[in-house]
């Protein structure tokens, strides 16, 4: 049960293949359970404070660390603008998720792995997963400053209301003093 400790079989048998498999196996999911940890650390650093624009660099940066890319940016708005990159063998390999949040489409995470890595299809799901995480905080952001726009703007017309008031009352008090 030890996935740390390699386990060492000499030869060209069936156990020794079985052996290299099970190494394998354990440094894959090593290798994705560090992401993962990577990944709900990134997530647990996003607060309420945080605004948009801090929020898609960081994510950009997040995923370049989590997911050991070479690099990684967030482009908000429809997916579909932004073409999907042809993979080239030998060359870096363009990687891309939709950031969806609340069933709306929001922006597209795209980033570069390095040629000598693979990327097996639960890489794209944590990767997606990462995406949509960070979407909703993202989403969350866009929202809270939609709320306080309007909170300035009420606040700013509540004061117009009081000053009209106040004037109209100045005025119908002259008269009738």
């Amino acid at each position: 049960g030890d996935l740390a400790s390699p386990m060492q079989v000499v030869g060209d048998d069936e156990l020794a293949r079985l052996a290299d498999s099970h190494n394998r196996l354990a440094a894959d999911l090593e290798r994705r359970n560090r992401e993962l940890g990577r990944i709900l650390a990134a997530i647990d650093e996003v607060s309420v404070q945080d605004d948009v624009e801090a929020l898609v660099h960081r994510t950009g940066i997040d995923a370049t660390s989590a997911f050991a890319l070479i690099d990684a940016t967030v482009v908000m708005g429809d997916p579909r603008i932004v073409e999907e990159e042809e993979v080239v063998p030998g060359v870096s390999r363009p990687l891309r998720a939709v950031m969806r949040a609340g069933g709306q489409d929001i922006g597209v995470l795209i980033g570069r792995l390095p040629a000598t890595r693979r990327w097996e299809p639960a890489d794209q799901d944590l990767l997606e997963l990462f995406a949509s995480e960070m979407a909703s905080a993202i989403r969350n952001a866009q929202l809270f400053a939609q709320v306080e726009a309007q909170n300035r703007q009420l606040l700013e017309l509540d004061a117009a209301k009081d000053d009209f008031l106040r004037g109209v009352s100045h005025n119908l008090q002259t008269p009738l003093t």
